[in-house]
């Protein structure tokens, strides 16, 4: 018998899978129900067959007619997290299923299209306009920035990177920004502290090295939905107020078009808990002492007394030369 608390770990991880996409899901307590049909089956390997998948589905037949289709699709929900977040191998018929869920996610972004190119083709003019003249700092620029040019997260990851300055970090040269894992899991304090790193551009990173700088209240999720829906309904985007996953989908409209991202990458591009994972290590350099010292000369000046200020002995291949002359022919 599943525990209660991996029970709630487990729905939770579902819901927040389908969530970060965008995607409509069923409630806990669907998915509640048929996690515990699929984990009396006791599986050793991450894999569901025909007949498994036939006694489930025939569990969920016996239960009256109101709530079938309600646990159908809590059904299609759990293999679908399953089979793309946890590696579940699926019989045939339920990955065509599976196509269909990443289908109506692309459909979702592709509704997005004709907000996206203009957002795009506006946010280029507000970076030109910001460059010149230097304005202050709005979030919702910082916002469009990072989505533009880091990745298209959730709104909640941007709101939880502006609230910590230490999340840039210089990386084998590279500048990075530290993403950590988001998750509703009840027993999230003891899991590890896993972390993403996305590429920042120079751009990018001097404006949150800026934002930190003179940064006042603490950023949430509403408040920066909020102020991205007033920011971008302003000159020069007047674009309408959208929910926070048709702003997503709206910038991940961008990357699919503009970066030509295959829909696979994007949905790696779109989730740092798809990418390798790592420890955070307090002996990894932070972006404040790394930073202070790029203009430090890291190289060696040329030792110019190792040079010897003896005259050339001549060249060394004359010998060679006159030997090959003085030979018969």
């Amino acid at each position: 018998m599943i525990g209660s608390s991996q029970l709630d770990d487990i729905t939770n991880d579902i819901i927040d899978a389908h969530e970060q996409l965008g995607l409509p899901c069923a409630e806990k307590v669907q998915l509640a129900n048929i996690v515990t049909l699929i984990h009396e089956k006791q599986h050793a390997h991450r894999q569901l067959c025909d007949d498994e998948m036939r006694e489930i589905k025939n569990a969920i037949r016996a239960i009256p007619t109101g709530k079938q289709r309600i646990l159908l699709r809590a059904l299609d929900n759990t293999l679908f997290y399953l089979h793309l977040y946890c590696g579940w191998q699926l019989p045939q018929p339920q990955n065509k299923k599976l196509n269909d869920t990443q289908l109506a996610w692309m459909q979702l972004i592709s509704l997005q299209a004709h907000d996206a190119s203009r957002l795009y083709d506006a946010y280029r003019e507000d970076r030109h306009d910001f460059l010149n003249h230097r304005p202050v700092l709005h979030v919702g620029f910082i916002t469009v920035a990072l989505s533009i040019e880091v990745a298209p997260l959730p709104l909640t990851y941007w709101a939880e990177i502006l609230n910590h300055p230490d999340a840039i970090e210089l990386y084998e040269q590279q500048l990075t920004l530290v993403v950590h894992h988001q998750s509703k899991r009840a027993s999230n304090t003891q899991q590890p502290n896993y972390f993403t790193r996305y590429a920042l551009t120079p751009f990018t990173c001097r404006l949150l090295l800026d934002y930190f700088n003179t940064k006042g209240q603490k950023v949430t999720t509403k408040g920066l939905h909020q102020r991205l829906n007033a920011y971008l309904s302003a000159a020069p985007y007047y674009l309408e107020n959208k929910t926070l996953s048709q702003w997503q989908h709206c910038f991940q409209q961008i990357w699919l078009n503009e970066y030509e991202l295959p829909s696979l990458l994007l949905l790696d591009m779109s989730q740092p808990h798809r990418h390798v994972a790592f420890h955070p290590s307090p002996s990894q350099a932070q972006h404040g002492h790394a930073i202070s010292n790029i203009y430090d000369q890291d190289w060696h000046q040329p030792d110019y007394s190792s040079f010897s200020s003896n005259k050339s002995q001549g060249w060394p291949h004359r010998d060679l030369l006159k030997a090959i002359k003085n030979q018969p022919s």
